[in-house]
């Protein structure tokens, strides 16, 4: 077994144990600046505590993609608008209006796909929903 599998598991299993979560790994670059291809985000299920706002980063199950990872962008009655943050993501119209019901994973942190691999520390950046409102935003200027 590897280094970095080893890592993983050990991480996946302190995730779960701690916040009763998951990691999942990003394929492609729609989440740039956030996420890049490679990258991994540490994950939480939604509880019926949780309210969806604008900038949180969910994990949703598409019909013709399977799960995908993308930010909240518009709520309106009682559904969300999907968002990649990059040029390189599929216009927000083809996701159409996703139910918040429909919502099950929010995104935590990211851990670079690049990381030191140390069994003291591990380095990651929480997602927070100023930061990605703000990456919604500089999206909106470049389209």
């Amino acid at each position: 077994m590897s280094l970095p599998t080893k890592f993983r598991d050990r991480l996946s299993c302190f995730v779960r144990a701690v916040i009763g979560s998951g990691i999942i790994r990003v394929q492609g670059n729609s989440m740039v600046p956030l996420a890049q291809d490679g990258d991994f985000i540490l994950s939480r299920p939604l509880t019926w505590l949780d309210k969806i706002q604008v900038g949180d980063v969910v994990v949703v199950r598409h019909p013709d993609l399977g799960f995908i990872l993308k930010a909240v962008s518009l709520i309106e009655a009682g559904s969300v608008k999907l968002e990649g943050l990059s040029f390189l993501s599929s216009n927000p119209e083809y996701f159409g209006l996703v139910r918040t019901t429909d919502i099950k994973i929010l995104a935590v942190a990211v851990v670079p796909k690049n990381i030191n691999f140390s069994w003291r520390c591990l380095s990651f950046e929480l997602i927070r929903r100023s930061k990605t409102r703000g990456f919604l935003e500089s999206a909106k200027t470049l389209h």
